[in-house]
């Protein structure tokens, strides 16, 4: 992508970017406050910090996984009426120590483990002193009364179970007593056993009773494991930012949405630009056609009283007009380069056509007769365009009388004399085309006579005809011109379009000099009017050196001989294979 690319791009579609403007102008004109006083907004935080100590030595990560995450926390959020958070927060770095930073409402929380003084430490930060001091505390401890509690809790059970103990044993002695009482005084072996058993179980419940004393001595006498130290930065503010000017007066705002408005609106045309599928620029017209560009005219956008100006005879001196002389020039050097010493300097007829419609035919047809009859040449124009005649407004010319086939449909004649009007433009007359109710065949074979009566009386005939993908008129033409001048119309006319055109060419072996290109914007050294065109190519167009003057063809013959489209035949492909093998 290059810096010149997003100018074209801008260029070409400026309505789109003036738009983005105009938008982004309106609403920084709207969204600016009514005052013009500069806005001023001091912002002060403060931070409260609560250490959290064990006397023992415990997993800091859960102590801190309790104070970021689950009920702890979310009751305070209640209390706060803020909404309660199942994410657990994401630590800042990975370290295993690392700070865990969350958020209790408005203020920001960060909880630390820290391994060596075996505690943690939690911070809060808002711009609320007291809020700030009473989330920190709260939360530290509510954080020791859950780890104090679940001490207490380990406890308490042992103490339950001890005495869950006690009362077995208590009972178990009992009817150890009873079932001693029944044995006979004889019968020593049963008194024996039952004394024994009796005295194990009375050592069992001495132990259970002792152990029982002493954790209600140490729930009794108990010290909490976890401790709090709270401290607070009272007032003072840990980061302060300066009085900040806020950009509130409406000429500030306007510039600021007048420069945000730019950007995007390039940013949008240079986007529709890359996806368009359309021609784009020399480069592209030339990829796509494989033909040389032989002027490019400059996009104008006249006003609709002036749409059918002639600026080649109106205004001499424009760009436009320069850009068809140039194009004349071109047509004429290319022809040049082929012809044969007893040819014409230039071709007698030239056929104008385009992939599809309104790219710009007659426009270019009136212009180009314009520029030939400024040479003293006398010119035919003929609109063989009879679906759609719009040539005798470009030219100023009646829409009456309409080509005529006086002849017969074997042998078709057309008085040329009788029917082409003067215009407006010295040296160029206009024959209209067939009237609407004519056939297209009967339309067809009253241009073809047309032509060759034109070339009789007028040193150049030029040839109005419809698209090429619409009608196949301009292909029962091709055969009567010396030579074709395609149109095509730059970010309009589609490359599958210039494509398929190209390709019927092709297959037709027309004598094709190039391509015009409509709407130009570029203004790239080197693409300027189209000016030798017909050498620099030279060889690779398949125009220009290396034609021999000694084969006796006429100028359109040789155009067609060394036409890229032109196939070659079963002969030429058995030479070429036998030079190959050689």
């Amino acid at each position: 992508m290059r810096a010149l690319d997003i100018l074209i791009a801008v260029r070409r579609r400026w309505r789109l970017v003036v738009i983005f403007m105009a938008l982004c102008i309106v609403l920084s004109w709207f969204t600016a406050p009514s005052n013009s006083t500069a806005a001023k907004e001091n912002r002060q935080q403060y931070i409260a910090s609560q250490l959290i100590k064990s006397a023992t030595r415990v997993s800091l990560d859960q102590v801190a996984l309790d104070a970021t995450a689950g009920a702890i926390p979310n009751k305070i959020r209640a209390a706060l009426g803020v909404p309660a958070n199942s994410l657990l927060p994401v630590p800042k770095n990975s370290d295993k120590n690392s700070p865990v930073a969350f958020n209790i409402g408005d203020v920001a929380m960060e909880v630390k483990p820290e391994g060596a003084r075996n505690a943690v430490r939690i911070t809060g930060t808002a711009s609320d002193p007291y809020l700030a001091s009473v989330v920190v505390q709260v939360l530290g401890d509510l954080v020791v009364e859950e780890w104090n509690g679940k001490d207490d809790m380990g406890m308490a059970l042992r103490i339950e179970a001890a005495e869950t103990e006690i009362a077995k044993l208590n009972e178990e002695i009992s009817k150890t007593s009873a079932l001693l009482a029944t044995c006979d005084i004889k019968n020593a072996t049963c008194r024996q056993n039952y004394h024994g058993q009796l005295n194990e179980k009375r050592t069992r419940l001495k132990a259970s009773q002792s152990t029982r004393s002493t954790l209600t001595q140490q729930f009794e006498h108990r010290k909490a494991r976890f401790s709090t130290t709270f401290a607070q930065v009272g007032s003072a503010p840990i980061s302060t930012t300066d009085s900040v000017t806020l950009p509130t007066g409406k000429g500030a705002r306007v510039a600021l949405g007048l420069i945000v408005g730019l950007l995007l609106g390039s940013v949008a045309a240079f986007a529709l630009s890359r996806s368009d599928s359309s021609i784009f620029g020399v480069s592209s017209t030339e990829s796509a056609t494989r033909l040389p560009v032989l002027a490019e005219i400059p996009f104008v956008s006249p006003s609709r009283r002036r749409r059918y100006d002639v600026l080649t005879h109106s205004a001499p001196m424009s760009r436009t007009a320069d850009s068809h002389r140039g194009l004349r020039t071109s047509v004429e050097l290319m022809w040049m380069a082929n012809a044969e010493e007893t040819d014409s300097l230039a071709p007698r007829t030239i056929l104008i056509t385009s992939a599809g419609p309104s790219e710009g035919k007659s426009t270019t047809t009136a212009n180009l007769a314009a520029s030939y009859a400024e040479m003293g040449k006398t010119v035919i124009v003929l609109d063989l365009d009879y679906r759609r005649r719009r040539l005798h407004r470009f030219l100023d010319a009646d829409s009456d009388p309409h080509l005529e086939n006086v002849g017969t449909l074997a042998e078709p004649a057309v008085d040329i004399e009788s029917i082409a009007l003067p215009t407006s433009i010295p040296g160029v007359r206009l024959v209209n085309s067939a009237a609407a109710t004519y056939s297209p065949a009967e339309a067809t074979l009253a241009g073809q006579a047309a032509i060759l009566a034109a070339k009789e009386v007028a040193d150049i005939v030029i040839i109005d005809t419809p698209p090429l993908l619409v009608t196949n008129d301009p292909f029962d033409l091709l055969s009567y011109a010396d030579t074709v001048i395609l149109i095509a119309k730059d970010a309009v006319t589609k490359i599958s379009a210039i494509e398929r055109a190209t390709q019927q060419l092709r297959r037709l072996d027309a004598p094709v000099l190039g391509v015009v290109l409509i709407g130009a914007v570029s203004s790239r050294p080197g693409y300027g009017y189209g000016y030798g065109y017909g050498y620099g190519y030279g060889d690779g167009y398949g125009y220009g050196y290396g034609y021999n003057r000694s084969t006796g063809r006429s100028p359109a013959e040789a155009l067609v001989s060394r036409n890229p489209f032109r196939r070659k035949t079963t002969v030429e492909e058995q030479t070429d294979r036998v030079s190959l093998n050689e």
